[in-house]
């Protein structure tokens, strides 16, 4: 069994939003070990908006590039919700970002930013978690 290496300050519930299910059980899995164990998963844009006008999240890591709704649609819907209801961080993931695209999700409200492929450290820095 790993070290749970939760701080107080850590997110308590997570949403993972991907449409790559690989993807997803490795961030699942790492957030786990990292001591996180509210994890829910949304397989595309819309399902996402759907959970998190339904529910506050700690944290979303949000894949930019996804069928249905990619995640600048997922951003610009989080700006019709309650600001109480809106995550408290949300991190995009992506393999492919350019410093325009960068630019334009910070202006629509992500946090930071989650180069793919990524190690268990970057995804610990990214979440705001002590490893």
């Amino acid at each position: 069994m790993t070290e749970n290496h939760r701080s107080p300050e850590s997110p308590a519930n997570v949403l993972i939003v991907d449409d790559d299910g690989d993807i997803c059980e490795a961030v699942k899995a790492m957030l786990e070990e990292l001591g996180i164990e509210e994890i829910q998963v949304a397989r595309n844009g819309e399902e996402a908006v759907t959970e998190m006008k339904a529910r506050r999240y700690d944290l979303v890591f949000l894949d930019l590039l996804m069928p249905r709704l990619d995640g600048f649609g997922v951003l610009t819907a989080l700006r019709d919700v309650e600001e109480e209801s809106r995550p408290g961080r949300v991190v995009v993931m992506s393999a492919h970002v350019r410093a325009t695209a960068v630019s334009a999700m910070r202006t629509l409200g992500a946090d930071d930013l989650l180069v793919k492929p990524f190690e268990l450290e970057d995804l610990a820095e990214k979440a705001q978690i002590v490893v």
